[in-house]
């Protein structure tokens, strides 16, 4: 893991810089925020960030996890995926293979995917849309908990380890890079793709709320979106990564996961908020205690 953080500070700083840069690109016309401002607003989605942060350790968690449980269970769902579509990667790969392809692909699906996870919610934070930033952050945590059993019991291997005339483009591709998956990724986490869930379930919230409000401001990272969402699927195809299955399994949780948004999204951040100030309302009731000897009810003293 020591190996591993350098690239891995080194790819969320570049994607913090293009995540900053971006805002100015997406942003509509004539829209500016002061640093106030903006310090303001991420204090305000602090909720947002939380869950966000609850989802990376959730993650990690699940990681630590996968390999006891596949060697205690002995399962591995790798043939029955080979079984259902053959040497379609290896067809794909071959026919494409190219070293500026491998460079400009890498750089997709590291840089583009963890741009796509970092800068949509700081957008909309940015932004200051409650509802979009509500889903968006909501919409994370699901898409992994999703996810997480067919991680846990549902082993596919990646295809340039299963199939012998797949190369591994990405993991090979330096040095740096095969240090860097080899301490974070268990290799057997293919199905469904993430790459393909993540761009396709904010697309969908994105169309459906800018459509029902009837605002064009996001049009220009929606087309971002259904850009990098193509590049995705073949990039993970090349690389030697994913599966063709895969594909539809991360649209299959896209589509799970913001049928769920839309359902529990009011529900679940009222509750949050709800949260917060039965909180705040206890610790307020705690100092007064302390330090005036009164006691209070902290009913009374819950704001909104």
């Amino acid at each position: 893991m020591q190996m591993a953080l350098p690239m891995g500070q080194i790819l969320l700083s570049i994607t913090l810089i293009l995540s900053i840069l971006a805002i100015k690109i997406f942003k509509p016309p004539g829209m500016r925020r002061t640093s106030q401002e903006v310090a303001q607003v991420l204090l305000k989605y602090k909720w947002h960030f939380g869950l966000i942060f609850l989802v990376y350790v959730q993650k990690n968690f699940v990681d630590d996890l996968n390999n006891p449980i596949r060697g205690y269970t002995g399962w591995n769902f790798t043939p029955l995926i080979y079984s259902i579509e053959g040497d379609i990667v290896v067809h794909i790969q071959n026919f494409f293979l190219n070293h500026y392809l491998t460079l400009f692909f890498s750089g997709v699906y590291i840089v583009g995917y963890m741009f796509i996870n970092y800068f949509t919610i700081l957008f909309f934070i940015y932004m200051d849309d409650k509802e979009l930033a509500d889903k968006t952050a909501l919409n994370y945590a699901l898409v992994y908990l999703i996810a997480t059993p067919f991680y846990l019991f549902f082993p596919v291997d990646v295809t340039s380890f299963y199939l012998s005339n797949v190369h591994s483009l990405l993991y090979d591709f330096s040095g740096g890079f095969h240090k860097f998956f080899v301490a974070v990724d268990p290799f057997d986490n293919c199905f469904p793709s993430l790459h393909i869930a993540i761009p396709v379930s904010i697309f969908i919230l994105i169309y459906r709320s800018t459509r029902y409000r009837g605002t064009k401001d996001y049009d220009r990272y929606l087309y971002f979106l259904f850009i990098f969402t193509l590049l995705f699927i073949f990039a993970i195809l090349y690389l030697g990564i994913h599966w063709v299955v895969d594909i539809f399994g991360g649209i299959f949780v896209a589509l799970l996961a913001v049928y769920l948004v839309e359902k529990n999204s009011k529900d679940f951040w009222d509750w949050a908020y709800r949260l917060e100030r039965r909180i705040r309302a206890r610790l307020r009731c705690f100092f007064i205690r302390r330090f005036h000897g009164r006691k209070v009810d902290p009913e009374e003293l819950m704001e909104g």
